[in-house]
């Protein structure tokens, strides 16, 4: 069985991708096959959900300003039958604009319950005490100014699976 160990921001931009669906699919397939496990770190879970309504607005925003974008450019660019039935059309899904919220958190449910379904891993106090060290020393990811103590958790949880020493706690 393969396992996986994905970072917060993948799972985001998964999530907020419109043809992260395929992807989503797929790996839920592949875990319900058995062929796949997620290893869910505890900072994971936790990142995904402290974000996710963040990027779900931002991305519902974005994909309104693209709508509007693309009415003005139409309505600048000249008039024709065609322009005034696409024109009618954006309008329409602008009063529908509501409705494009649902459609964006459903893939972030979905990350979420594939996030639930996976084993939660913990870091042990080894894998603690190697990202004190790590961010005493100023070693990747501490090398920049970025707090980084998530990522360096990340890592080291990676570094105690791959070595066979995997904490776990029932989901």
């Amino acid at each position: 069985m393969l396992r996986l160990l994905v970072d917060t921001s993948v799972w985001l931009d998964t999530a907020k991708d419109i043809h992260g669906e395929r992807l989503i699919a797929t790996v839920r397939t592949l875990v319900h096959e058995r062929q796949v496990e997620l290893l869910v770190p505890d900072v994971v879970a936790e990142e995904y959900d402290r974000n996710r309504g963040q990027v779900v607005a931002s991305l519902s925003a974005s994909t309104r300003a693209h709508l509007r974008t693309v009415r003005a450019a139409l309505v600048e660019h000249g008039r024709s039958e065609r322009n005034d039935e696409l024109i009618e059309e954006l309008d329409e899904v602008a009063v529908r604009g509501p409705l494009i919220e649902p459609l964006v958190v459903n893939r972030f449910t979905e990350v979420r319950d594939l996030l639930k379904a996976g084993r939660t891993v913990a870091p042990g106090h080894e894998a603690v005490q190697r990202v004190v060290r790590r961010g005493l020393a100023k070693k990747a990811p501490f090398h920049n100014a970025k707090n980084s103590v998530a990522d360096a958790v990340l890592v080291e949880t990676y570094r105690t699976v791959t070595a066979g020493a995997l904490v776990s706690r029932p989901g």
